[in-house]
């Protein structure tokens, strides 16, 4: 088990990555948002991929980079503009992939 400072973890989880160093740190969630695309708190919309993007360029086979996205089996259900209920912020992003103007909204799903 690894110490504790003032009892906070001295990892930083980056998802699938951890570190010590604030600017490793840094620079694997500057890349993870490229390629997952990240959400504006303030509107909650989330702005896709920078990078590789289907809204860019597609993939060398003819596909889109959103197929080839793969999410988390984590539950931890979001709402969207849509009225559906996604089992978690990343699937919710994966299908705002392919519809731009999907939202996260704060009422409830049917």
């Amino acid at each position: 088990m690894c110490a504790t400072v003032d009892g906070a973890s001295p990892w930083l989880d980056i998802g699938p990555a951890v570190t010590q160093n604030k600017s490793e740190a840094d620079a694997l969630w500057k890349r993870y948002e490229e390629s997952m695309g990240s959400m504006d708190s303030s509107s909650g919309s989330f702005a896709g991929p920078t990078v590789g993007s289907s809204k860019a360029s597609g993939s060398a086979s003819g596909g889109s980079s959103c197929d080839a996205q793969v999410c988390p089996q984590d539950y931890d259900p979001v709402c969207g503009s849509d009225g559906v209920k996604y089992s978690n912020s990343c699937m919710l992003r994966l299908e705002s992939c392919k519809k731009p103007q999907l939202k996260i909204t704060r009422v409830a799903c049917s």
